[in-house]
């Protein structure tokens, strides 16, 4: 939840909305993956949900083992190692908000379309995730 609370701190400090877009493994069927990441992203929605963000500000999209970042897909040995870096969660901005000044605007550290950098995050940040 550290983790998860520095995004919070980057929406409080920020006008921004945020799509939370959630990867799998391909461990499983195709189905299951979807179902998975979708269900990792809301659960994700949900505790920011509840720090203090509003709703209308975050999204989620689960995209299962569409978008494997490496090699590792179905019949191919790979190391857990491999298989865990295909376990994420990106976040993509996907609004300013316009009722605060242009002038403020200027001085966002992040705009409409920046993907909020990786390093802000531990490399496992999503690798135990558990859904209920």
């Amino acid at each position: 939840t550290l983790e998860l609370d520095k995004l919070v701190k980057i929406m409080m400090e920020n006008p921004i909305s945020v799509q939370l877009v959630s990867h799998t493994d391909c461990h499983g069927s195709f189905m299951e993956n979807d179902i998975l990441s979708q269900k990792r992203a809301e659960s994700i929605v949900k505790y920011i949900i509840q720090k203090g963000i509003g709703k209308e500000r975050i999204t989620a999209k689960g995209f299962g083992e569409r978008y494997l970042i490496n090699h590792c897909s179905d019949g191919v040995e790979c190391t857990p190692a491999e298989h865990q870096a295909n376990r994420r969660t990106e976040y993509r901005i996907t609004a300013v908000s316009a009722a605060m000044p242009q002038d403020n605007l200027k001085t966002l550290k992040y705009k409409e379309g920046d993907e909020i950098d990786r390093g802000l995050f531990a490399p496992d940040f999503f690798g135990n995730c558990t859904v209920k």
